[in-house]
């Protein structure tokens, strides 16, 4: 059995994530409005840090617009020297992401 922790945004709390690896793949989805089967492309992040706490976790988006927030941190693997304060509004399609890098410190 396969367990796999994904990580879940509250609305309206910032959270300070970083990732140790990501992929971008195509995935077969249900849409739950229609009931039919269409592929997305997904953004998929494994996470080691959350708040600050070692995690084993994953943190992924289907959000076009939210895939753009990370886009300039994917080329050589700039991602690894940030984390990123990601904070949700709304639900479905109104859902509207905050995302601020933040430099992590040499030390």
């Amino acid at each position: 059995m396969v367990m796999t922790n994904y990580i879940t945004l509250t609305p309206g709390v910032p959270t300070r994530l970083h990732f140790s690896r990501y992929e971008q793949r195509v995935i077969t989805r249900t849409d739950p409005q229609t009931g039919r089967d269409g592929q997305v492309n997904a953004l998929r992040f494994d996470v080691d840090e959350i708040d600050g706490r070692s995690v084993v976790a994953i943190y992924s988006t289907l959000s076009d617009k939210h895939k753009a927030d990370f886009a300039p941190y994917l080329p050589g693997d700039r991602y690894l020297r940030y984390d990123f304060i990601v904070t949700v509004e709304g639900v479905g399609f109104r859902r509207e992401y905050q995302v601020t890098p933040v430099l992590r410190s040499s030390a």
